[in-house]
């Protein structure tokens, strides 16, 4: 089950590459789809989809309120999803249910977990889960990437000046060079190859 909203601003993380090689060039790689994200206990107490917009509409409101803007109805929650996982926390032999709350910022994941924790949102107290992981090394462990190693991508689109159309992210939008790299790249983390080659679970 999903609950997502729609927004105008989204994260994206940047990843630069250099090599002496005379066939390389200076690279950087613009990755789109990837979301700061924790994890609240689901308790069952009323319908997932009713629970999840009701803690999307609660976070909201709560961040807005704590950032001093009260009156506003901008939204820090790109979507609430239904999962089930093994607790971080103690011994656990079966999975347990829970909410997957994704953010727009990864600056507002500490300031929301703390909302969380204290019961300003929906009048009570939740235990949040991978709410200690910064953002960048949260994206690294999903999708199995190592620092100075290989990220790779089942195609990437490649900028140029002034900007040019990209019909591999999702929707059609101009993206002018932005740096002052050689070679300058987007991608989508659906397209990171590396998460495949993890055995196990």
């Amino acid at each position: 089950m999903l609950l997502q909203f729609q927004t105008t601003v989204l994260p994206l993380s940047y990843m630069l590459r250099t090599e002496e090689s005379h066939l390389s060039k200076k690279t950087c790689l613009h990755i789109h789809g990837v979301f700061p994200y924790i994890y609240v206990p689901f308790d069952g107490e009323l319908d997932p989809n009713q629970q999840m917009y009701q803690l999307a509409a609660s976070l909201d409101k709560a961040l807005n309120i704590a950032l001093g803007t009260a009156n506003s109805a901008r939204q820090h929650i790109y979507k609430v999803v239904h999962v089930k996982g093994v607790p971080f926390y103690g011994y656990h032999e079966k999975s347990h249910q829970f909410l997957k709350i994704y953010f727009y910022n990864p600056l507002i994941v500490k300031k929301a977990t703390d909302l969380l924790q204290n019961g300003a949102v929906c009048n009570k107290i939740f235990q949040c889960h991978e709410a200690h992981l910064p953002f960048i090394l949260q994206f690294f462990i999903d999708y199995n990437l190592l620092g100075m190693s290989f990220i790779q991508l089942s195609s990437v689109d490649i900028r140029k000046e002034p900007g040019s159309m990209h019909s591999n992210l999702e929707c059609d939008v101009r993206l002018a060079k932005t740096t002052h790299c050689e070679l300058e790249v987007d991608g989508l983390a659906s397209h990171i190859l590396n998460r495949k080659t993890v055995s196990g679970e």
